[in-house]
């Protein structure tokens, strides 16, 4: 189906943040350190905007979603499930009738399900380097569908970890900032930058915005934009996804519209693939996609 073959690839794209590095072999670094012991001298106003951001992330256990997706010209419906700490499920319909591709993430693996072509491939985070390396797990990939803000390899933000934040004021909004001591100690994260767009009215985030240069002194970006707050078990949850990649390979805009939402608990958190599917590498299946 031309529709999936299109849209797919730019799924993974956001989900591995760069399209076409797949299981690169470059060397990254090992993840040394997090933000848990890391401290910078704050003001108490700025810790103040930080904790208020921190708080105002979603206390719902389950969030379950319609949604359109659109990239590359191309719309497809599709169901978007969520349960805090333990899984992430985006399901893609085709003709508006069947479950196209399925793509689950937990804190243990990645699992990605053609169901056109009756093909799966499951690996765990450390099979791409370049997200493990850097601490970009399940829990920082919850942090930027959910809206949050987060650390780089630590699970969930803690009063401590506050200080590992840097706040300022930029007109109508509020930059945040992940100070240098947070960063984890690899080579690609050595230069990179993690900041996220506050609302000065709401404190809610407009923008994730992640930035890091590679030896080539390449740029590889990832902006995360959020839109169209609405209210959500006594809070606000953004409702409109505005994804847009761009490293040396591929520039990519994409949209993730919530057209409905609800804390609905009745749902499969793991999915069983059929005996009748065929299990291939991730390279092999992305290839077979582009």
């Amino acid at each position: 189906m031309k529709d999936f073959k299109t849209i797919m690839p730019a799924i993974m794209a956001i989900l591995v943040m760069l399209a076409g590095c797949k299981t690169s072999k470059t060397a990254t670094g090992t993840l040394t350190a997090t933000a848990t012991n890391a401290q910078t001298t704050q003001s108490p106003s700025n810790i103040a905007l930080i904790r208020q951001v921190a708080d105002h992330a979603s206390s719902a256990q389950n969030i379950v979603a319609k949604v359109k997706f659109s990239a590359r010209g191309i719309t497809l419906s599709g169901n978007l499930r969520m349960r805090r700490n333990d899984c992430i499920q985006l399901q893609l319909i085709a003709l508006g009738l069947m479950e196209a591709a399925r793509v689950e993430l937990t804190p243990d693996y990645l699992l990605l399900i053609d169901r056109l072509h009756k093909r799966y491939t499951k690996i765990d985070y450390t099979s791409l380097e370049l997200l493990s390396a850097n601490g970009i797990d399940f829990y920082a990939m919850q942090s930027l569908f959910w809206g949050e803000l987060f650390i780089p390899g630590t699970k969930a933000l803690k009063e401590k970890d506050l200080q590992g934040f840097q706040a300022k004021q930029n007109g109508m909004f509020h930059t945040i900032t992940l100070a240098e001591a947070s960063k984890p100690k690899t080579e690609l994260m050595r230069d990179a930058t993690l900041s996220w767009q506050i609302s000065d009215k709401t404190s809610e985030i407009n923008t994730t915005d992640i930035k890091y240069l590679d030896k080539k002194q390449r740029i590889y970006q990832m902006k995360w934009q959020y839109a169209d707050y609405a209210p959500f078990c006594g809070k606000t949850f953004p409702m409109r996804n505005t994804i847009k990649v761009n490293t040396s390979r591929l520039k990519l805009d994409a949209e993730m519209m919530l057209t409905s939402i609800s804390n609905d608990d009745d749902w499969e958190n793991r999915t069983t693939v059929s005996s009748r599917y065929e299990q291939v590498g991730f390279e092999e299946l992305m290839d077979g996609l582009y």
